[in-house]
């Protein structure tokens, strides 16, 4: 919070961006990429766009400050030990 002559202003942001999609778009493409259907630059598209549309979205929230860094194929766990 600050003051930006003289009106205070909140920035705002979210912990985390929920990274399957909301059709569970990442779920089912690392489903067929791991049955051999499609290949990892595919599934790798699908990561790129997954994470282009969450930013926009929380942009158009009004967020300050975007989740980014959070992106996890399969498991953000693995990905930070």
């Amino acid at each position: 919070m600050f003051n930006d002559g003289g009106r205070t202003v909140i920035n705002t942001h979210i912990l985390g961006f929920p990274r399957i999609g909301r059709q569970r778009e990442l779920k089912f493409a690392l489903e067929r990429h791991w049955r051999g259907e499609i290949s990892q630059q595919a599934l790798e598209e699908t990561g790129r766009e997954l994470r282009a549309r969450h930013w926009a979205l929380q942009r158009a929230a009004g967020l300050h400050c975007v989740s980014v860094g959070d992106f996890a194929y399969y498991d953000q766990v693995a990905n930070h030990i």
